[in-house]
C-alpha cells in the first residue's frame, strides 16, 4: 500500500508541524489517495477486485520473476474492469529485446486502457535481454509511443545492496530527466520499511536530488516480523536495517 505525498519538500514541513495530538486527522491526510500492490496471481487479483475500493484507486501489479507478461496484462484487464486504475510494473531486466517490450507495452494500453507504470530494473542476475537499468526503457521512447503519460520509479530509503548511493542518485536524476524531456509526468515509489526514519531521511534529500517530484511511501500489508525478515533477506526484497528481527 502506498499512500501519496504531494511534494518531496513537503516531507520536512510536515515532520515538524505534526504533534500526538494530530494523529488521526494527519493519518488520514496522509492515506488519502492511497493506491495497492498485488500480484499476477488468481487470488491476489480476486481479492483486488472484492475490496471496498474507490473507483480509480490505483492497483500496481507486480511482474513476478518466472511469470508470463500475458499473467500480468490479464490481472490488469481485470482490475480495469472493475473501474479501478492498474499500474503495471515494467521491469527492464525481463524483455529480450525493444520488440518485446513494444508488444507488451501495446497490450497494456490496449487491453486495460493502462496510462500509467513503475519502470524498475529487476532483480534478476542477468538480463534477459539488452536492458539492465529502467532507464534504457524509458529512452526507447515506447512509453509516449502508446500513450503513457506517467511513469513512477523505485526509490530505495535504506539503499540498495548491490549499487552504491552515488550511482543511484545519478541514475534517478538521468530517468527523471529522460523521462520528463519526452513529456511523462514522474513520480517515486519507495519500498517498504518498518522503520519510519529512514523513509523521512531520504525523502528529505529529495528536493535537492528531485525536485517537485511526488513521491509515495511504501507500507507492507499485515505481517510478522519474522516473515519481513525473511523477506528482507531475499534477492527479491533487499530491505535494510529496520527489518532486523
Amino acid at each position: 500500500m502506498s499512500p501519496s505525498l504531494s511534494t518531496a519538500a513537503r516531507a520536512r514541513q510536515e515532520d515538524e508541524s505534526l504533534s500526538a495530538a494530530d494523529g488521526p486527522a494527519a493519518a488520514g491526510q496522509l492515506m488519502s489517495g492511497y493506491s495497492i500492490e498485488i500480484t499476477g496471481a488468481d487470488r491476489a487479483v480476486a481479492e483486488a477486485c472484492e475490496a471496498d475500493l474507490a473507483p480509480g484507486t490505483e492497483v500496481f501489479v507486480a511482474f513476478v520473476p518466472g511469470e508470463s507478461p500475458d499473467r500480468a496484462i490479464d490481472a490488469a484487464r481485470r482490475v480495469a474492469k472493475k473501474g479501478l486504475a492498474p499500474v503495471p510494473h515494467i521491469v527492464a531486466r525481463a524483455f529480450t529485446g525493444p520488440a518485446m517490450l513494444d508488444e507488451v507495452l501495446a497490450r497494456f494500453v490496449g487491453e486495460a486502457g493502462v496510462r500509467s507504470a513503475l519502470v524498475i530494473a529487476g532483480d534478476r542476475p542477468q538480463p534477459e535481454g539488452p536492458y539492465h537499468a529502467s532507464g534504457q526503457l524509458v529512452a526507447t521512447g515506447l512509453f509516449e509511443k502508446h500513450g503513457f503519460r506517467r511513469l513512477a520509479f523505485a526509490l530505495h530509503p535504506e539503499g540498495h545492496p548491490k549499487v552504491a548511493e552515488p550511482s543511484m542518485r545519478d541514475a534517478l536524476a538521468a530517468k527523471l530527466g529522460e523521462a520528463r524531456s519526452r513529456g511523462l509526468e514522474t513520480r517515486l515509489v519507495s519500498q517498504f520499511a518498518l522503520d519510519a526514519k529512514p523513509i523521512l531521511a531520504r525523502i528529505k534529500r529529495l528536493p535537492q536530488e528531485a525536485p517537485a517530484v511526488p513521491v509515495r511511501i511504501g507500507i507492507a500489508g499485515p505481517t510478522s516480523r519474522g516473515t519481513a525478515y525473511t523477506r528482507s533477506t531475499s534477492s527479491r526484497c533487499p530491505l535494510g536495517s529496520s527489518t532486523s528481527p
